[in-house]
């Protein structure tokens, strides 16, 4: 049997104010070091979980449908960090200020339309959302109601609480050659850049811990299947 995680939810989302100070060159390097390494092992789990949604059937049972709903939450997850990841590594080696206002850009980009994506900022957007589908099937595990529950929390109390970058957003991707130079024109601060990006990292993080209790529990009572009825496995 897979164990369901415990969700520290007192870990997620925590108030840090920017100090205006840059990273050393020494913890740039670090930091850098441990971008390099999780991307090198979330690209390992990427391929996997891309391997096992081509497997599943075109016509899935209601088992496959939340298999694919669950694994599809995953790659979003790790790809959205890894690109983060990508995205926030190259931030700190900019060394031109134009490079550096321009990474944090393209990081904003990331942020608005990652958040997006996993949870939403309208109605309409969190139906469509990975969270949206992911709750749609949390009915078959009421084990997770609780956890279910307080993630959402969470999330919707984020979605309210500031733009999460829509205008820099805008700016980035609609090439607005005035609006994108005067936005680029913003105080580069990069304590402030980091908090920012922790923000997504930490929504990833909740809805990933999240999902693979969603997995445990469909890995789990694919198993009990499995012994009760070993018959149903036969080709």
């Amino acid at each position: 049997m897979f164990p369901i995680r415990l969700i520290v939810f007192d870990s997620y989302f925590k108030s840090i104010e920017p100090n205006g100070i840059s990273p050393t060159e020494e913890q740039k390097r670090e930091m850098v070091s441990i971008i390099d390494e999780r991307v090198s092992v979330y690209s390992k789990g990427l391929e996997m979980i891309h391997k096992a949604l081509r497997q599943l059937p075109s016509c899935p049972s209601e088992y496959d449908y939340s298999k694919y709903t669950v694994d599809m939450a995953l790659l979003y997850n790790l790809q959205t960090t890894s690109d983060c990841m990508v995205a926030s590594k190259y931030f700190l080696l900019a060394n031109q200020d134009y490079d550096k206002r321009y990474m944090r850009g393209k990081l904003k980009v990331i942020l608005n339309e990652g958040f997006k994506n996993l949870y939403g900022f309208t109605d309409k957007d969190r139906k469509k959302s990975h969270w949206g589908k992911v709750s749609e099937i949390v009915r078959f595990f009421p084990i997770l109601n609780n956890q279910h529950r307080q993630v959402e929390e969470l999330l919707s109390k984020q979605a309210n609480k500031s733009s999460w970058w829509k205008k820099e957003r805008n700016n980035e991707v609609h090439l607005d050659p005035l609006l994108l130079y005067e936005s680029r024109q913003e105080e580069l601060n990069e304590s402030k850049v980091m908090i920012e990006t922790i923000q997504l990292f930490d929504a990833l993080d909740i809805v990933g811990q999240f999902v693979w209790n969603q997995h445990a529990c469909l890995t789990n009572w694919l198993n009990q299947l499995y012994l009760q009825h070993p018959e149903l496995f036969k080709e």
